[in-house]
C-alpha cells in the first residue's frame, strides 16, 4: 500500500526573517506489499477501545475490562492504560461482549461484532450508578442477519474463520459461495470486497463493494473500503467522494478522517486536509501514526511551535515506539531552529 509522505518544508517563520530549515520526509509511513489497516501496522485481529467517564474529562486508568462470549463465559481480562485504552489481541472473528464493572458505576455490557475489517476503537462510557444506564449491547448491525439462509450463513462463517486463519484464498471461496446461495447478502459482499482489497485485486474488490452498496447505501464501512480501493487505483477524486460519503454516515471515524486527510495532502490541499487530520487525532489519540501525521500537517501549515509540542506528546505517550529515537532527534532539531530563529 502506497502511503502519503507529508514531509517537512523549507519555510520561514512569519514573525522572523530567518528561514527554518528541517529534514525532508521525517515520518513517512512504511511501504507495504499489501493493504494495511490504514495505520502504521498490518491488520491485527484485535478488539480495542477506550473507557471513558460520561460527562467528565478524567481518564479511567487501571479499570478492569473483560472479554466474554455472548453467553457470558469469560475469555480474557485486561486493564485500561494511561489514556483509558484497552486491547484484546489475537481474537478470532465472531460475536463477543465487552464487560466493565467499576465501583460506583453502572455495569457495562457491550455487544461487539468482530471481523478482520478494521473497525473504530470502541467507546465504553461509565455512568454513575445513580444516573442513566451505561453503554449496552445493540441489536443493530449483527454479524449475520437472521433472514440469511442457513447454508449461506454457514459459508459466510467459514469465510470469516478462514480470514482468522489468514487463508484469504479459502475465505474468498466461502464468501463467494455465500453470495451465490443468497445474492442479496450485503455483509458477505462487503467482506468479499475487503479480502480482494487485501490481495490487491482491486477490480474484483470494487465490483463486490459496489454490489454491497447497491443493497445498503448507508453502510459507512463499505464506502470507506471502496474509497481506499479507489485510492489504490489512483482515482483520487472518486476516493474522496467515497470517504466523504462514509463520514456523512459515520462522522466519528478516525480512520476515515485520516484516510481522507492523507489523500487531500497528496493533492496539495493542506487547508482542506487539516480538519480531517485534526479530527482523527482527536478521535483516536492512542494511534501513534496519527500523531506523526498531525505533526507533518502542522509543519506544512508553518505551525512550528505546535508541531514541536506534538512531538513532546508523542514521546510522552509512546516512549518505546520504533520511531521514538527519530522523533526525539527531530524534536531537538526543531526546537534548536526555533530558538535560533528567535535570536
Amino acid at each position: 500500500m502506497k502511503f502519503i509522505r507529508a514531509g517537512l518544508l523549507l519555510a520561514a517563520l512569519s514573525t522572523v526573517a530567518m528561514p527554518l530549515f528541517a529534514q525532508d520526509d521525517p515520518f513517512s509511513k512504511p511501504e507495504s506489499s499489501g493493504p494495511a489497516d490504514w495505520t502504521e501496522s498490518p491488520i491485527k485481529p484485535e478488539i480495542a477501545g477506550f473507557v471513558k467517564y460520561r460527562g467528565s474529562g478524567d481518564i479511567p486508568t487501571s479499570i478492569s475490562v473483560r472479554l466474554q462470549t455472548t453467553s457470558g463465559a469469560f475469555i480474557q481480562e485486561t486493564r485500561t492504560g494511561k489514556l483509558g485504552e484497552f486491547s484484546f489481541p489475537r481474537v478470532a472473528c465472531g460475536d463477543y461482549v465487552i464487560a466493565v464493572d467499576a465501583a460506583g458505576y453502572r455495569p457495562v455490557r457491550m455487544h461487539v461484532e468482530h471481523s478482520f475489517i478494521p473497525m473504530e476503537p470502541l467507546q465504553v462510557y461509565l455512568v454513575r450508578a445513580e444516573g442513566e444506564a451505561s453503554t449496552a449491547a445493540s441489536d443493530e448491525g449483527l454479524i449475520c442477519p437472521p433472514d440469511v439462509p442457513a447454508k449461506a450463513r454457514k459459508e459466510y462463517e467459514k469465510g470469516l474463520q478462514a480470514l482468522t486463519e489468514k487463508n484469504e484464498v479459502e475465505s474468498i471461496a466461502h464468501l463467494q459461495k455465500a453470495v451465490d446461495i443468497y445474492p442479496t447478502f450485503e455483509l458477505a459482499y462487503m467482506h468479499l470486497g475487503w479480502v480482494y482489497f487485501r490481495q490487491r485485486s482491486f477490480p474484483q474488490a470494487q465490483q463486490a463493494l459496489e454490489k454491497a452498496i447497491q443493497m445498503n447505501p448507508k453502510n459507512a464501512v463499505t464506502h470507506a473500503i471502496l474509497g481506499n480501493v479507489r485510492r489504490q487505483e489512483n482515482q483520487l477524486p472518486e476516493a474522496v467522494q467515497e470517504l466523504e460519503q462514509s463520514l456523512s454516515l459515520e462522522e466519528a471515524s478516525s480512520r476515515t478522517h485520516q484516510d481522507l486527510g492523507e489523500i487531500l495532502l497528496k493533492q496539495g490541499k493542506v487547508s482542506q486536509a487539516y480538519p480531517h487530520i485534526f479530527r482523527a487525532h482527536q478521535l483516536n489519540p492512542g494511534n501513534a501514526s496519527i500523531h506523526l501525521e498531525y505533526y507533518n500537517t502542522l509543519i506544512l501549515r508553518n505551525e512550528y511551535a505546535p508541531a514541536a509540542a506534538e512531538l513532546d506528546e508523542f514521546l510522552q505517550l509512546f516512549p518505546k515506539h520504533a520511531l521514538a529515537a527519530k522523533v526525539r532527534q527531530q524534536r531537538e532539531d526543531l526546537r534548536a531552529r526555533l530558538e535560533q530563529a528567535r535570536q
